[in-house]
């Protein structure tokens, strides 16, 4: 867009209102928008790391470079952040029926949630964070028709619950709001004692299950080939 668009056609470009420009796989402009933007379809929106990204950048305007290297570090998911979030409304101020399995992920996820929601390889409820599916357009079919599919339906739908959670927060989520957020909880649980056992063994579990990956120097994946050169690899 920056190569065949005049700069009038860019405005956000232009002294943008969070005095910052950043990309992140997400569709810059609205849907409303009258020039390709490449092939984006028009629900595609924030991705997970765009909204991260808007939340951070729009905090303030003057960074140190200490404040910046924050940035770049930052491990929040706001996806994963938003879900704990809801869960916690539903079974504290909605009184909803949640599984058992729910209930046993929150037991663990609430001071995580509370102390940051880092995802921090010190953080005890990490498992359950690597375990946790957030592919909408698989586990949400009854809110895809209202936010949209894939990542963006996603964050679409987490980013309106928490505008409404914000603007009150004794507001009710509907049935089908409810049953994903409890789904993506219970199979975060279910997959992570599968993966890694028991609670008490996560720590232990997860340290022996970390690995190096190597991104081979060309990457030749597509056609079943190695690394051009593994002098050059990068771990």
């Amino acid at each position: 867009m920056a190569r065949h668009s005049a700069f009038h056609l860019r405005p956000h470009v232009k002294n943008p209102q969070e005095d910052a420009l950043y990309i992140a796989n997400h569709l810059p402009v609205g849907s409303w928008y009258n020039i390709n933007v490449g092939n984006r379809p028009a629900e595609f929106g924030d991705t997970v790391r765009s909204w991260r990204l808007r939340e951070l950048l729009s905090s303030k305007t003057i960074w140190s470079p200490e404040e910046m290297f924050a940035v770049h570090h930052d491990s929040v998911n706001p996806a994963v952040r938003e879900i704990v979030r809801a869960a916690l409304h539903l079974r504290d101020s909605q009184k909803s029926t949640l599984s058992s399995e729910t209930l046993q992920a929150l037991s663990l996820l609430e001071p995580w949630y509370q102390h940051g929601a880092q995802s921090s390889t010190t953080e005890s409820a990490l498992p359950l964070i690597l375990s946790m599916n957030l592919q909408f357009r698989a586990t949400a079919r009854n809110l895809i028709p209202l936010y949209g599919s894939g990542e963006a339906g996603l964050v679409a739908f987490l980013k309106d619950v928490k505008q409404r959670l914000d603007a009150n927060p004794q507001a009710l989520l509907a049935q089908d709001e409810q049953a994903f957020i409890d789904q993506a909880l219970a199979q975060a649980w279910q997959t992570a004692m599968t993966r890694y056992g028991f609670p008490e063994q996560w720590n232990n579990s997860l340290a022996t299950g970390l690995a190096t990956y190597t991104f081979p120097y060309f990457n030749t994946a597509f056609e079943h080939y190695g690394s051009l050169d593994i002098r050059r690899d990068l771990s």
